[in-house]
């Protein structure tokens, strides 16, 4: 009876241990999901403000040189040939 009861404690522990495991595990994920969001949208708004410095006829070495986007990305996003 004492085996029985010292497995079932162990099996009881080993339980609640994966449910905190798989607990961290969904924690870490949306963490890292939250941060990809927000880097995606930085990134997404350093776009957008080198858009508006196009339009603003500012030279695309400038922009570059601000927002450090490489200056064929900007000539891809601004579709300018690339010499």
């Amino acid at each position: 009876m004492k085996i029985l009861k010292k497995t079932y404690g162990v099996l009881k522990e080993t339980s609640i241990d994966e449910q905190k495991h798989m607990s961290y595990e969904t924690r870490q994920m949306a963490i890292i999901d939250e941060k990809t969001r927000l880097m995606e949208a930085y990134e997404q708004g350093i776009l957008d403000t080198a858009i508006k410095m196009h339009k603003e006829a500012i030279e695309i070495q400038l922009i570059s040189k601000i927002t450090d986007i490489p200056i064929n990305i900007l000539k891809e996003k601004f579709n300018i040939n690339i010499k």
